[in-house]
């Protein structure tokens, strides 16, 4: 404060009065000491990085915006900077991945964040049928499963489409596990082929041994036959053939095989037959007719050579035509196309049934060598079982003493055509398809008959053309009666007959070489009288001709016998 002291003159004196010193940015300015003394300056700075600030002496602070770098506390907006006097953010932080499998996001430190999740997914592979994601990626699970079980064709799955591919590679090796086969891919298919390690073998044996006494011999034979077509192909056709011991022995067979005889038929006359088919043969066939003989199973096979299934003066007839060359084949012969029967008998009984059956081996698969198939083999006609393999059986004539002296049925011999064995020449007659049926009669006893005075009574025939064989049932008083001896006569004469009696009914079984042609006695047989008086009951006579294929009408009792007509084989 200035003033004038009288004595001392001016003074100035201190003073702390507002004062200015050109700028507000002091602040408010204070005198003191004599000297202006600046205030508390204004406060520039507003903490706003996106402000430049400062302070005009006159205007006073000031806050003018910038285009600086700043920091808005997170990363996840990218690069901020100042504008309008904020902290703008910039271009955001991709968090997206693209991929599903993880969850996305941003930690305004860290930034960006992808978190491995488990959620379902698709790897764009059809051939998976479970895709899950795991550890960031799409794992496909659960495969389409392509096996065809086919080690000839790759296996692949189409991943477009997820269906199966199998793809034919022929380098690949296959097995189907079996030694008899080769094995090898072709096309994608194992094809098999004959190792040539497996074959099948055995023998065929005959399946009887005849002793030289009618009727007796042992089954089964351990005789071998020879030339046996074996077929393991089913083909008709033989792959093997037995040799002169009766073994066979197959090869190159494999897969499913099934092993049989092949039929044994012989040019001109019946296979191998070895002269073994004898009038004996046809004997014994007549004597089981009437029940005084019993075959076995496979001899009743080896006899009905007519192939239905009986046994009858027919077959008889058959069997003693053959062995005299009339014919070359038996009537079976046809229906079979063999000579010989052939069977498979596992468990050959004897006596008894002998368990044979089909001559059939089957093998699904063949698998590995096998031996001891064995067959048995009957030769039609041979009812004793004389076969014998080559060299030829040649003693048919010595073979007639086979039959017993003493057998109570009463034989003829066999026609001398067949003691001879040469052919009878001539034409046999043979009876129309239209023709009338034959006419069987028999006599009656129109005197009774003293105890022990005999009497023969006439069988005859009319129209008897073409018969081989008869089969014949007489029914008599056996109270009154009795049936002391049966022969062949007449138009019959030669032919062989066998009878046999169960008292009341006399069977016979009559059977020639050649056929009957005309009309005429056939038989006589001779009864005797027992104790005891009175008419004797007529007799009862039933008969079959060639075993029921010529029609045959029995009348009880012929009038007059009709005047005989001789045989052509007797001209």
């Amino acid at each position: 404060d200035d003033s004038c002291d009288p004595i001392l003159g001016v003074q100035h004196a201190n003073n702390t009065a507002a004062c200015d010193d050109a700028t507000v940015c002091n602040g408010s300015e204070v005198c003191g000491g004599g000297t202006c003394n600046a205030g508390t300056p204004l406060v520039v700075d507003d903490g706003n990085v996106c402000t430049d600030d400062s302070c005009d002496p006159i205007s006073g602070v000031q806050h003018a915006n910038n285009t600086a770098a700043c920091d808005d506390a997170t990363v996840c907006n990218g690069s901020e900077v100042c504008g309008g006097g904020t902290c703008n953010a910039g271009t955001p932080l991709v968090v997206d991945d693209g991929n599903v499998c993880t969850d996305d996001s941003c930690d305004p430190i860290l930034g960006v964040q992808h978190a491995n999740n488990t959620a379902a997914c698709d790897d764009s592979n059809a051939c998976t049928q479970t895709d899950t994601c795991s550890a960031g990626a799409c794992a496909g699970t659960n495969p389409v499963l392509c096996n065809d079980s086919n080690t000839c064709t790759d296996d692949s799955c189409n991943t477009l489409s997820g269906a199966c591919v199998f793809t034919a590679n022929d380098a690949n090796s296959c097995t189907d596990g079996n030694v008899c086969t080769t094995d090898a891919c072709s096309a994608g298919t194992c094809v098999a082929s004959a190792s040539g390690d497996c074959s099948v073998g055995g023998t065929v044996f005959y399946y009887r041994d005849g002793l030289f006494n009618l009727g007796a011999g042992i089954e089964p034979s351990a005789k071998p036959v020879p030339n046996v077509g074996i077929d393991g192909t089913q083909d008709a056709l033989a792959d093997a053939t037995t040799a002169s011991d009766g073994t066979y022995a197959t090869s190159a067979l494999f897969g499913d095989v099934t092993l049989t005889t092949v039929a044994k038929y012989g040019v001109p006359r019946a296979s191998d037959h070895n002269g073994a088919i004898t009038g004996t043969d046809a004997a014994l066939i007549a004597r089981t007719a009437v029940g005084l003989d019993t075959l076995t199973d496979n001899q009743r096979i080896a006899g009905d050579v007519t192939g239905n299934g009986t046994l009858s003066a027919l077959d008889a007839a058959q069997v003693a035509r053959f062995a005299v060359l009339l014919v070359d084949h038996f009537d079976v012969v046809t229906t079979t196309g063999s000579d010989w029967r052939f069977l498979r008998c596992d468990a050959y009984a004897f006596p008894g049934d002998p368990g044979c059956g089909l001559p059939s081996y089957t093998f699904t698969p063949l698998a590995q060598p096998e031996a001891g198939k064995n067959f048995y083999a009957v030769l039609y006609g041979d009812v004793t079982g004389n076969w014998e393999p080559a060299p030829p059986f040649t003693s048919a004539q010595a073979r007639a003493s086979d039959l017993k002296i003493d057998d109570p049925a009463t034989f003829a011999t066999v026609p001398a055509a067949v003691a001879e064995g040469r052919r009878v020449s001539g034409l046999e007659i043979v009876r129309g398809p239209s023709a009338s049926p034959a006419v069987i009669s028999i006599d009656g006893l129109t005197v009774p008959l003293r105890a022990g005075e005999r009497r023969q009574v006439t069988i005859a025939i009319t129209g008897a053309d073409g018969i081989l064989g008869l089969d014949l049932n007489l029914k008599y008083d056996a109270s009154r009666v009795a049936i002391v001896g049966v022969q062949s006569a007449g138009i019959a004469t030669g032919w062989g007959v066998a009878h046999s009696d169960q008292r009341g009914t006399h069977r016979m079984s009559a059977y020639g070489v050649l056929p009957l042609a005309g009309n005429g006695a056939v038989l006589t047989v001779t009864v005797e009288g027992l104790a005891g008086t009175g008419r004797v009951k007529p007799f009862e006579l039933s008969a079959v001709a060639n075993e029921g294929s010529i029609p045959l009408r029995t009348q009880g009792r012929s009038p007059v016998p009709p005047k005989e007509t001789p045989r052509v084989g007797d001209r």
